[in-house]
């Protein structure tokens, strides 16, 4: 009985560590990097009949070039094309992305409008 439990103990003590997926707050499709996490108070969301407008931030300890190179990597993935430095278009979507340090956090800032 006791070599069941110090086997079952074994096992769930080394599973790995699943982080839930988070995504950034109003575009649901795309995911936070990690050690960021979305400022809520950021959100500005409007849906209009030529398209959506959406604000939102996101704040951590990454460095800037690991946060750029991340969404530089992942947006083709989704559907973006990089059309300029920090800029990429979806459809009938245009998005830019801003990254800024704030006193010791590095900040990205994602905009989307209509083309």
């Amino acid at each position: 009985m006791s070599k069941i439990i110090f086997i079952l103990y074994i096992l769930f003590s080394f599973q790995p560590q699943c982080r839930e997926e988070i995504f950034v707050n109003g575009i649901e499709e795309l995911p936070v990097i990690t050690n960021m996490q979305n400022m809520p108070e950021s959100l500005i969301y409007f849906d209009t009949n030529k398209g959506r407008f959406v604000q939102s931030k996101i704040v951590g300890n990454q460095s800037i070039s690991q946060i750029k190179d991340f969404y530089d990597n992942i947006l083709p993935n989704l559907g973006w094309e990089k059309i300029d430095k920090n800029k990429f278009s979806r459809k009938s979507e245009l998005m830019e992305i801003r990254y800024y340090k704030y006193n010791k956090d590095s900040i990205a800032e994602f905009n989307i409008k209509p083309k």
